[in-house]
């Protein structure tokens, strides 16, 4: 019994050793200098500036339509979006095919402001979302899906 609970332990430590170890070398994150070198475009295809959302903190989310915790996070980030009364802005970037990418957005009536890139995003992982400062100097980063109570600390921390 003894000799069981240490090899299961000492398997349990290997893993979470080893998933620290792969995600840290296979995900790609995106700095405020990366992001806004993307060149994005709203889903009538014309082109946005990141210049629109000047003066106010921003919400940066990477998603994607196959990308499950991504839409199940999205009425919690709705409701947040709301609460902050437009002081906040969020912006949600997707490199979906823009006819997916559309039919979903279309689908679905969030206020956010839906963008796409037609560079692929090299994210191993979504989503990932950014939480930036009105000055852009401050940011939080969350890989994974969002809960309410995270999305609440981290608007807090930017939305003073």
């Amino acid at each position: 019994m003894k000799n069981t609970f240490w090899a299961g332990f000492l398997l349990g430590a290997l893993v979470s050793i080893g998933s620290a170890i792969f995600l840290s070398t296979k995900v790609n994150f995106f700095s405020k200098q990366d992001y806004e070198q993307l060149t994005l475009f709203d889903i009538e295809g014309r082109q946005v500036p990141w210049s629109e959302f000047d003066g106010k903190p921003l919400v940066v989310n990477y998603w994607a339509t196959w990308c499950k915790p991504c839409i199940e996070e999205f009425p919690k980030l709705e409701q947040a979006r709301a609460l902050h009364n437009g002081r906040v802005a969020f912006v949600m970037i997707s490199d979906d095919k823009p006819k997916k990418a559309k039919r979903y957005i279309q689908n679905n009536k969030y206020g956010f402001s839906f963008l796409l890139s037609k560079t692929p995003l090299n994210l191993s992982v979504r989503p990932v979302t950014y939480f930036y400062n009105k000055n852009r100097k401050d940011s939080y980063k969350q890989i994974g899906a969002l809960d309410s109570l995270q999305v609440s600390n981290y608007l807090n921390q930017i939305d003073e």
